[in-house]
């Protein structure tokens, strides 16, 4: 006999959220602690005293009393059970019902298909629209197949690498390269936590201001830190332009005597000793215009960095940034090598590098593509309205409700 609860305890919570196949850090408990400007509640089932399915439901007021309830990538639970299905969802709109919910909005973490960016494919599995028939069959309903990320709350398409043996040797050449090319000039990852995040924050500033983009300020990473502690970890790509400046000038002057000397002797290696002298001073010539353009600033600069959450099995990367004067270096191939490293020496399945455009030839996915990922689409957002003339109006102004749940 089934039981419906909205304040499941945290440690049956993980323990089931953990174990399934739908599992996911927005559905994750200490969720509700980054989105504190939410009301909330842990709902589940339990079936003869076993539990059954589960989410993390948020609560957004609105004017008038009224509100509406999101469930991102949830609920957690057998969605072929149509029985199981129609009893959450009855017992939720009682309780939505109760609060003066407009609607319910949610986003169940049910991969439909997965491919390379290469082998693109609308090959979704066969039991999709089974899924959505019974979503439909309690009144919800689908958003469809939406392939742009403002077109939804949360993106469809997911970035996702897997922990795989020689996933390092697997990365494009290309990759390799590029991350050589950061090394090359002294840059250094260093990964940490409280102690970063003054650096991490101004690059989001940076990135914010560059791209037009309402992203998240200090105070919301903090959340992040101060809600999974150890599993959020902060890495930050640095440069010492002195200490470069100085190494790129002896390196140059060990060139030109090499050089002079290869002439002397009429070796072989002039050719080689030209081709690395003039590398050399295009090098040197990029740091030295870094610095005036920095206004001659000491010691070590943070040129990009990116913010990641493990949470049981699993690590998604959900915000990166980066001083874009430095994009020559490549700083950011550095600081996504090392988060892997990171996450796939603690033995987590994948790191989820975020969401991309479902039509795949975006600067964004382009740039992921270089980690050699996996593209996994989800089913896509349901819309339960329980106010059908509030909610129909209420639709006009989407762009707002998007943001705000944002």
């Amino acid at each position: 006999m089934y039981q419906f609860l909205t304040d499941i305890k945290k440690e049956a919570y993980e323990e089931y959220v953990m174990s399934s196949s739908q599992l996911t850090l927005l559905q994750s408990y200490p969720w509700s602690m980054v989105k504190d400007n939410w009301d909330h509640m842990y709902t589940g089932v339990y079936d003869d005293g076993k539990l059954v399915a589960t989410a993390l439901v948020l609560i957004r007021r609105l004017p008038l009393n009224k509100c509406f309830f999101y469930i991102p990538h949830g609920p957690i639970m057998n969605y072929k059970n149509q029985k199981l299905v129609s009893f959450y969802f009855q017992e939720l709109r009682k309780i939505a019902r109760l609060k003066k919910a407009v609607f319910i909005r949610f986003d169940p973490a049910i991969i439909v298909n997965s491919y390379r960016s290469e082998n693109y494919n609308t090959d979704r599995k066969p039991d999709t629209g089974f899924i959505i028939d019974s979503l439909e069959r309690v009144g919800a309903k689908h958003k469809g197949f939406n392939l742009l990320i403002h077109e939804a709350t949360q993106p469809r398409f997911q970035s996702v690498v897997y922990n795989t043996d020689n996933y390092q040797d697997q990365l494009p050449k290309h990759t390799k390269r590029f991350i050589r090319y950061a090394l090359r000039f002294g840059i250094k990852v260093e990964c940490g936590g409280l102690e970063l995040l003054d650096d991490f924050a101004k690059l989001m500033e940076m990135t914010t201001q560059r791209r037009h983009l309402g992203l998240r300020d200090r105070s919301y990473y903090l959340k992040l830190l101060n809600a999974y502690k150890e599993d959020c970890r902060i890495f930050l790509a640095y440069i010492d332009l002195d200490q470069e400046l100085a190494c790129i000038k002896k390196k140059l002057v060990a060139l030109s005597l090499d050089l002079e000397e290869a002439k002397e002797k009429a070796s072989k290696k002039i050719k080689i000793y030209e081709q690395q002298c003039d590398s050399t001073r295009a090098d040197l010539t990029l740091l030295e215009d870094l610095k005036k353009d920095l206004n001659d600033q000491k010691g070590r600069i943070p040129i990009a960095g990116t913010l990641s959450i493990c949470y049981g099995p699993i690590s998604e990367m959900p915000y990166v940034g980066m001083d874009i004067r430095f994009k020559k270096f490549r700083p950011q191939y550095l600081c996504y090598a090392e988060n892997l490293e990171w996450a796939f020496k603690k033995g987590l399945e994948y790191l989820n590098l975020g969401g991309v455009e479902g039509t795949l030839d975006d600067g964004l996915t382009k740039f992921k593509d270089n980690f050699n990922p996996v593209i996994n689409e989800y089913i896509g957002e349901f819309d339960l309205p329980l106010n059908k003339l509030v909610y129909n109006v209420g639709m006009k102004a989407l762009p707002i409700i998007r943001k705000a749940m944002r």
